[in-house]
């Protein structure tokens, strides 16, 4: 039983170092994990609003609308409103946004969600560990307790 508490931790340390290593990473390119998962799902869904993108990724509007604000400002994404409802406005990458996804590696939450994608593991597998990580947490960090508790799809992002 030992062996396996020392493989959780081991592992749990493991992913906050490579977590840090893909944020130095993408610091390199000015864009943050949040962003680039932003950039992916409109690299595999173009044309879509910011209410969808919201939605997709569980994210408030407003949240979206920043994050949206910060890709148009670097280049990454174009925005025109559509000419068949006025009302929309899809969004797409532009070629500046579709090199940097080139040069960026999939990893965290967009790791997770092509492998969704792709059949690699289904969503009910993706739930439990979600659930199996959170009691991880609790075990680890057990003073970290009530609404400023941080969630356990940080890591994933």
């Amino acid at each position: 039983m030992k062996t396996e508490v020392i493989d959780i931790v081991s592992s749990v340390e493991r992913m906050g170092a490579r977590r840090e290593d893909y944020r130095q990473r993408l610091r390199k390119h000015q864009v943050s994990p949040p962003l680039v998962l932003v950039l992916r799902l409109l690299q595999s869904h173009p044309g879509l609003t910011m209410v969808e993108l919201s939605r997709r990724l569980g994210i408030s509007v407003p949240t979206m609308q920043s994050r949206m604000a910060r890709l148009e400002e670097q280049g990454l994404i174009s925005r025109k409103r559509s000419r068949d409802d006025r009302r929309k406005v899809p969004t797409t990458l532009t070629r500046r946004g579709t090199s940097l996804l080139k040069r960026v590696p999939l990893a965290g939450a967009g790791r997770l969600l092509d492998a969704l994608e792709t059949g690699e593991v289904s969503s009910r597998r993706l739930r439990r560990m979600a659930k199996e990580l959170e009691q991880v947490e609790r075990l680890l960090f057990p003073e970290e307790k009530g609404p400023g508790r941080r969630n356990t799809s940080i890591w994933l992002q």
